[in-house]
C-alpha cells in the first residue's frame, strides 16, 4: 500500500466505480497491522472516502475496526484462505465473525432489503448457515476460472487443495497471567520475511503456505508452558532472531484483561 492517503482513496473509489456500484461499505483499519496506525488518520480516510464516492453517485458507509491484533486466528495465503471458508460456513472465530454482521448489516440497510439491524443479522446468520454463502463463493470462483472439481474440494475440505508447509514452530507463554497485547505487526513481518509476502521485487515468488496460527487470544487466561502460536515456514530452521521477534510479540499481565471491541466507530 502506498503511504498516501489521497492515492489510496483514488484507488479504492474509482474500481468501485468502474463497476457500476451504488452502494458500499469500506472496513478502514486502525492499528499497528493496518495502514493507519491510530484512529485520527483513519477518520480522515473514512471521511475522504465517503467524500469522493459521494460526489461520484456512490453513497459510503465506513467501518472504522481494530487491527493491533490479527483478526481471527490465522496469518498468511493458505492459512486466512481456511478460515475464510470456515468463516462462510458460520463457524468463525468472534471477532471476524462480528464484523462480517457489522459490514453485512449496514450493506443490507443502506441497499433497502431489510428494515432494521436485527432483520439484517438474521438473514446473515441464515445465509452462512444453509450453505448458500459457501455455495455462492464456490460459484464466483468458477466463473474466474477454477474447475468445478477445485471449486468443490476447496470450499468441502480446503486443506486437501492449499499448499501446506513443510515445518511449524510452536511458540510457547513464557509467564502466567493474562494476554493483554498480541502486535499483528510484528507477527506479519515475520511471516513476511519468511516468504508469505513479496521484499523487493514482484519477480518474486510468494510461498503460500507461510503463515502463523494463533491458539491465545488478547484476554485470554494463559499458563507458562502453553502454545500460543503455531509459525508455519518451509526452512527447516528458523533464525534465532526471528524466534525473539515473535517472543516479543505477545505481552502477558497479572491482572484480568478485556478484550475490547472489533468495531471503533460507523460513519
Amino acid at each position: 500500500t502506498v503511504n498516501n492517503i489521497n492515492m489510496i482513496v483514488a484507488s479504492i473509489i474509482s474500481k468501485k466505480v468502474a463497476s457500476g456500484i451504488k452502494k458500499l461499505v469500506i472496513d478502514v483499519k486502525v492499528g499497528r497491522g493496518g495502514f493507519c496506525k491510530d484512529l485520527q488518520t483513519g477518520r480522515i480516510l473514512a471521511e475522504k472516502l465517503i467524500s469522493v464516492s459521494k460526489k461520484l453517485g456512490v453513497k459510503t458507509c465506513i467501518i472504522i475496526s481494530r487491527m493491533d491484533a490479527p483478526l481471527g486466528s490465522a496469518v498468511g495465503n493458505s492459512l486466512e484462505i481456511i478460515e475464510s471458508i470456515e468463516c462462510l460456513n458460520g463457524k468463525g472465530r468472534r471477532d471476524v465473525m462480528e464484523l462480517v454482521y457489522t459490514l453485512g448489516s449496514n450493506l443490507l440497510l443502506m441497499s433497502g432489503l431489510v428494515k432494521s439491524e436485527e432483520e439484517a443479522k438474521m438473514k446473515i446468520s441464515e445465509t452462512l448457515s444453509n450453505g448458500l454463502a459457501i455455495d455462492f463463493f464456490r460459484k464466483m470462483i468458477i466463473f474466474q476460472g477454477v474447475s468445478k472439481e477445485q471449486a468443490t474440494k476447496l470450499c468441502e475440505d480446503p486443506k486437501s487443495v492449499l499448499p501446506k508447509s513443510k515445518y511449524f514452530t510452536n511458540f510457547l507463554i513464557q509467564t502466567s497471567g493474562f494476554v493483554a497485547e498480541i502486535n499483528s505487526s510484528k507477527i506479519a513481518r515475520v511471516c513476511w520475511e519468511l516468504g508469505a509476502g513479496r521484499i523487493m521485487s514482484t519477480d518474486e515468488r510468494i510461498d503460500h503456505s507461510v503463515g502463523a496460527v494463533l491458539k491465545k487470544f488478547v484476554g485470554d487466561k494463559v499458563k507458562e508452558g502453553q502454545v500460543w502460536l503455531q509459525l508455519h515456514h518451509t526452512l527447516p530452521h528458523l533464525e534465532t532472531s526471528k524466534e525473539k521477534f515473535l517472543n516479543d510479540a505477545i505481552i502477558i499481565k497479572k491482572t484480568e484483561v478485556i478484550p475490547p471491541d472489533i468495531v471503533y466507530e460507523i460513519l
